[in-house]
């Protein structure tokens, strides 16, 4: 048999094989994004500070601090959906730093492609429908069931809930397709 149907009739394998052979490296990983999302959600207050700090320089150093939209203002509807008030920019920053260690974490603990298809499906559905609500919330005009249910939403993704929702759901349906 010629190597290229060897290549196709092998079953489907893991991503990243090496990866899911050392079983040590895996952990060892996984405990180090682990630790790095508890210490960014007990030291969220200091990462605001330094990230809207950074951001503010960023801006600086750019030009671009007396271009930015209204968006990144106070009293804008992004800013109604937080709980505190803080540095737009720097919260959009946190929490596209927290989403990617959590679909790190996600990768190293589900290997398999088909997995990974439903956590970006998961965490790409969840970002449009929070968008959607932000932009219907901003269009309306300030409604305060949907900044509670926008809020809420966003809140859930930028926690560890659905990493410790999706990892067994979707081990446990990977092993009830197989």
């Amino acid at each position: 048999m010629s190597p290229l149907k060897d290549s196709i009739s092998i079953e489907h394998k893991p991503a990243f094989k090496r990866l899911t052979d050392h079983t040590g490296m895996r952990l060892g990983c996984c405990l180090l994004l682990v630790l790095i999302l508890f210490s960014a959600s007990f030291y969220a207050e200091q990462l605001y500070a330094v990230l809207g700090t950074f951001c503010q320089r960023l801006f600086d150093t750019l030009g671009l601090t007396p271009y930015l939209p209204r968006f990144f203002e106070q009293g804008s509807v992004i800013s109604q959906t937080m709980n505190r008030p803080h540095s737009i920019p720097a919260v959009i920053l946190y929490s596209l730093l927290y989403v990617t260690v959590c679909l790190a974490l996600l990768f190293l603990l589900l290997p398999y492609p088909r997995q990974r298809r439903y956590v970006l499906f998961f965490y790409g559905i969840t970002s449009i429908i929070s968008l959607l609500l932000l932009v219907t919330n901003k269009l309306v005009g300030p409604n305060f069931s949907l900044t509670i249910i926008t809020s809420h939403l966003l809140h859930f993704l930028v926690s560890p809930v659905p990493v410790i929702i999706l990892v067994p759901l979707l081990r446990w349906y990977s092993a009830n397709t197989k």
